[in-house]
């Protein structure tokens, strides 16, 4: 997975924890992947606001704020398994077992449609509220090689 696919990952996993009763607990919740042989945190951008990522970036005199929308809702469903699960998450009342069937769902996702459509969701490569889980490092912002690669493998809260 590259940070592009990644950005689309993020858009899937708010649009997930907006379907349930939990938006605020969840809010926080971090995806993990696997860089470098190490398990990382981090955003791909600086500002989240509806499904909207936002990046800042310089502008003449100014910084001006680069905007990606991935609110398509039937482009987002389509991404998941079938919608029946989605409906059984939206009705989910246990926060603990939402968590999981979020993650569970987002290991699923089938990013291709979503990545050919939006295939410059992320323009740069950089990396926000960078955490190393192994090494305890953290970085508010990291800059990736162009042709990093990273692995989905866990989500903490």
């Amino acid at each position: 997975m590259n940070l592009n696919q990644i950005r689309i990952l993020e858009a899937c996993h708010k649009f997930l924890i907006g379907l349930t009763e939990f938006k605020d607990e969840l809010k926080n919740d971090s995806l993990v992947y696997r860089f470098q042989d190490k398990n990382i945190t981090f955003v791909t951008y600086q500002e989240y606001r509806n499904l909207s990522f936002i990046d800042f970036n310089f502008k003449y005199d100014y910084l001006d704020d680069s905007i990606t929308y991935l609110d398509d809702r039937v482009d987002l469903i389509s991404a998941f398994p079938n919608e029946h699960e989605l409906r059984a998450l939206n009705r989910m009342s246990d926060l603990e077992q939402a968590r999981i069937q979020i993650f569970k769902l987002l290991s699923q996702a089938n990013l291709e449609a979503l990545t050919e459509k939006n295939s410059n969701a992320k323009k740069d490569y950089f990396g926000y509220q960078f955490r190393n889980l192994e090494t305890k490092e953290s970085y508010p912002i990291y800059l990736f090689p162009g042709n990093a690669n990273f692995e989905l493998i866990a989500a903490i809260w």
